[in-house]
């Protein structure tokens, strides 16, 4: 019994959420990086099915580089040789598409006029800056948008 008004409980949220909000964003993307991890991603996408969720790392191609040269020796002719063998090893599929993925989420921060992070883009016009939390930075847009 508990478990079923639990379900109901959590089926009824997006209603209720929904009826503050007016409609529900069809789009949210999240601009971050390593330092602002974005949360609450997947149980927002579990509670808005209908809603797509995009988050963009924009330091990207950075943490890539950062795996190459990850525990590189003092040595510089040691840390040349080891640096050779990894970008030898590397998929040039995901060189390239981490590469493309920092320069597309950067373009849509230009796009959207963002100058900070983390930043969360509703339907590609309302903007909440400073939030990590999908599920706070929706509330703050509900409030805003009102019904």
């Amino acid at each position: 019994m508990k478990r079923l008004l639990v379900a109901l409980f959590l089926a009824a949220v997006p209603a209720v959420a929904a009826a503050g909000c007016g409609t529900w964003p069809r789009l949210i993307e999240a601009f971050t990086d390593s330092d602002h991890p974005i949360t609450g991603a997947e149980a927002l996408a579990a509670q808005m099915p209908q809603t797509r969720i995009k988050v963009y790392r924009i330091d990207g191609k950075a943490e890539f580089d950062a795996k190459l040269s990850e525990g590189l020796p003092a040595d510089p002719v040691e840390a040349e040789r080891i640096a050779r063998e990894r970008i030898a090893q590397v998929d040039p599929q995901e060189a390239a598409a981490a590469m493309a993925s920092a320069l597309d989420s950067a373009g849509r921060m230009i796009k959207y006029g963002i100058g900070r992070i983390p930043a969360v883009v509703f339907d590609g016009r309302a903007t909440i800056v400073g939030e990590a939390d999908l599920r706070k930075a929706l509330d703050a847009y509900c409030r805003r948008s009102g019904p």
